[in-house]
């Protein structure tokens, strides 16, 4: 099969009917991993893909005895996990449909959802999920009681659920970076229809048996949770961890992933942390070799060629030196991450890439039922987030606005509507800046919305400098203002916020604004910035689950830091000067 090529999509389909039918074709083998946390360390028990059906068809079944019937609007609110996947598929099965709530809601996000989305059913996972709910007037089935009644109830008979595409399989209620969430309805159709394209796309990522998929995103997030659905459908395996019992890179030297999703700033996270262990001037310069000699070889990876003989000498001792350390803290078995949610740095691309782990970086939204490009293992462009998946068209506006249109695309958003969000002729508006190259391969260039207009009337998009300052290490979350102003400038948070005024950290910072500024006019580049106290966080409001900061609430809550960013006499601000200049501080 051609790797543009549409698979055809049945009238009756669904996410729980495709991995039900792996489920009735190959029951003994496995299909997840459950992590059970021992004093000695995790240790991951194998579930075959006939239990693992057979549990969600019960709880179904369950639920359809208890009363939901089809087109009932389930809450499910709790922490990720291997129960949140079965109760997810559990509710479609059934014939209802999901609301996800992130477990890190605050109590007035959820309340909104639970009243917006008119549910008559609900699972909370702790106390307070479980309170808020029935205050308004749902009672809640418990995680822990679901997980009982997955284990214990009367098993159903193992057939595919039959469901008609068109039906509602979820509402999805978008992340909200600069508003109210809006509330995205998809179809059996939208999910099912886009499983069936992504796996011929991408198989040594998602299908092949020898998979094995990792997933610790928020499940409530679109990206997170059909990532999830890939290798069930697939021949592999799958888990999901909890962020509870231990790191990140604990979990990835237990279960030997080959596949994870995963928001660039988990890949700066590890590239940061390897860098940080070169401790010392000659170990740092080892580290930079071994990085450049990893980039050199990436488009021989990439292009399936065969790398030069002076590169493959090079790369056999920067593995030796480097690279093999940063792989096996990834476990020793990756061999691709499916990046999205953000602009992936081509120099990062090129670092992983070089070390044998494809980046198979990509783009969607809620409106797209998650993946509407990517990069695959035979078609990849760094710098792009790949070309459409079959089944999708892209297309530029005259404004730059990238429009798309297909299989997964939601068809309108939930009571209130907005037609305007679609074009006369059915294209959805995105949102986001956009060019598509000869070979059609989409580059993000930043938001519509986010544009800022300076005094002077110059227009500057923010995403790409503060991507460009973002990425270099020590530097957790940037963001550019100058609205009306009479320049652009920089509120930046660190890792370290106890050396947020240190001579060191600000030179650094000054250097990453140097450095993003030299990539831009004058007019756009960055003359002051400001190292906040804190961070941008979920908890204080200011990124949403999905790590975008929520602009619009952080111009309120950062309007004293803006405002010194423009006055002359204010403490903690530092223009920023030329290369051989420095920083000076107001």
């Amino acid at each position: 099969m051609r790797v543009n090529e549409v698979v055809s999509v049945p009238a009756r389909v669904s996410v729980p009917a495709i991995i039900a039918a792996r489920g009735i074709a190959h029951p003994n083998e496995p299909i997840v991993e459950i992590a059970d946390y021992t004093p000695d360390g995790t240790v991951w028990r194998p579930l075959g893909a006939g239990e693992f059906v057979d549990r969600f068809l019960a709880l179904a079944a369950h639920l359809a005895r208890e009363g939901l019937a089809p087109g009932g609007r389930v809450i499910v609110w709790g922490t990720s996990g291997l129960t949140w996947n079965l109760i997810d598929l559990a509710i479609q099965a059934a014939g209802g449909v999901v609301v996800p709530i992130y477990d890190t809601a605050s109590p007035s996000q959820a309340r909104h959802i639970i009243a917006h989305s008119r549910a008559i059913r609900a699972f909370a996972d702790s106390d307070e999920q479980a309170r808020i709910l029935a205050d308004a007037g749902l009672t809640p089935i418990r995680f822990l009681d679901a997980e009982e009644l997955l284990l214990h109830a009367p098993r159903a008979e193992r057939t595919p659920p039959d469901l008609d595409g068109n039906e509602l399989a979820t509402i999805v209620y978008t992340s909200g970076t600069t508003g109210t969430p809006r509330a995205v309805p998809l179809t059996h159709r939208n999910l099912g229809g886009m499983l069936l394209q992504q796996h011929p796309f991408f198989p040594e990522a998602i299908h092949n048996a020898d998979v094995r998929c990792l997933h610790f995103l928020p499940m409530a997030h679109i990206f997170a949770r059909t990532a999830a659905y890939m290798p069930l459908a697939g021949l592999g395996v799958a888990a999901h961890v909890n962020p509870d019992h231990g790191s990140l890179v604990d979990h990835f030297q237990t279960f030997h992933p080959t596949t994870i999703g995963a928001v660039p700033r988990v890949l700066e996270k590890i590239e940061e942390a390897a860098r940080s262990r070169a401790t010392g001037p000659i170990a740092a310069r080892v580290f930079a070799w071994a990085q450049h000699v990893a980039r050199a070889r990436a488009p021989h990876v990439r292009a399936g060629t065969a790398v030069p003989r002076w590169t493959a000498l090079r790369y056999r001792l920067a593995r030796r030196l480097v690279l093999d350390k940063i792989t096996q803290t990834m476990g020793g078995n990756m061999r691709c991450i499916v990046s999205g949610g953000a602009p992936l740095d081509p120099k990062l691309d090129d670092f992983f890439t070089g070390m044998g782990i494809r980046v198979c970086n990509g783009y969607g939204m809620t409106e797209t039922s998650g993946g509407f490009l990517c990069n695959t293992f035979t078609h990849a462009r760094p710098g792009t987030a790949g070309r459409p998946l079959p089944g999708c068209e892209a297309r530029i506006a005259e404004d730059g606005e990238l429009q798309v249109r297909g299989l997964g695309v939601a068809n309108c958003y939930l009571d209130p509507d907005d037609p305007d969000s679609f074009t006369p002729d059915g294209w959805l508006r995105t949102g986001d800046l956009a060019s598509i190259d000869d070979d059609g391969y989409v580059t993000i260039r930043g938001r519509v919305g986010d544009l800022i207009v300076t005094a002077s009337g110059k227009n500057v998009q923010p995403g790409p400098v503060e991507e460009a300052i973002r990425r270099h290490p020590g530097i957790s979350q940037v963001m550019l203002v100058g609205e009306s102003r009479p320049y652009v400038a920089a509120l930046v948070a660190v890792d370290d916020a106890s050396s947020r005024a240190d001579e060191q950290t600000l030179t650094r910072v000054r250097d990453a604004i140097v450095e993003a500024n030299e990539g831009v006019s004058r007019a756009e580049s960055v003359r002051r910035f400001r190292i906040i106290d804190g961070d941008f966080t979920q908890d204080n409001g200011l990124l949403t689950p999905s790590l975008k900061i929520k602009r619009n609430r952080a111009l309120e809550v950062l309007a004293d830091d803006i405002e010194a960013l423009y006055r002359a006499d204010a403490a903690g601000v530092h223009d920023v000067v030329g290369p051989a200049g420095g920083a000076r501080t107001a």
